[in-house]
């Protein structure tokens, strides 16, 4: 049986609108889940906790939402967990202690989790609120002295410099944390 090629484009015209209005809706769910949390506005001002420390890049909030913190970039040997946390009987993690030869990526992780762990802070977005892997970037600052942990982290230096237009709003405070962490021979800028 034969197609009348009209047929075939109504055909084609109708899957192709389903399929686009699916996604569309996903989509949408998606950002409505979010924006529930975090509103439409770019500043953040809400009480938010970091729960978990995923890597030095990665953080995941009270609310389980995972957030990447724009400028940030660490060795992908970075973002694969260290080792196995190990507990004692009664359940309560037992901290490893901190010797000469413990790598950077275990030191920078731990910097990390010091800092922001258990604390409140507060979310910017910039322009580009999703990267391609479709993580949520912000800037992060700690609500009890008003810091910005993406610049602190570089400053110290676990994490190198990535500045990726059109995120650029706070590109002068990371660039000056880089260089400082270069001239000290910090962390990453160090070896």
């Amino acid at each position: 049986m034969k197609l009348n090629p009209i047929c075939k484009v109504i055909f084609l015209t109708l899957a192709f609108s389903y399929l686009f209005f699916t996604n569309a809706r996903q989509l949408h769910s998606e950002e409505t889940t979010l924006n529930s949390f975090f509103g439409d506005n770019s500043n953040i001002d809400e009480d938010v906790f970091v729960k978990e420390v995923i890597s030095p890049t990665y953080v995941k909030l009270s609310n389980d939402v995972k957030v990447k913190l724009i400028g940030l970039k660490i060795p992908s040997s970075f973002e694969k967990r260290a080792t196995k946390v190990q507990r004692d009987s009664r359940g309560r993690v037992i901290e490893s202690e901190v010797t000469i030869e413990t790598p950077l990526k275990d030191l920078a992780r731990n910097f990390v989790e010091e800092l922001v762990k258990g604390k409140k802070v507060r979310l910017e977005f910039d322009i580009l609120r999703k990267d391609d892997e479709n993580a949520n970037l912000v800037y992060m600052f700690l609500k009890e002295n008003n810091l910005l942990v993406n610049e602190e982290i570089i400053k110290q230096g676990y994490a190198n410099l990535q500045i990726a237009p059109p995120n650029i709003k706070y590109a002068k405070e990371l660039r000056d944390a880089y260089q400082q962490a270069r001239e000290e021979k910090r962390g990453l800028q160090g070896q």
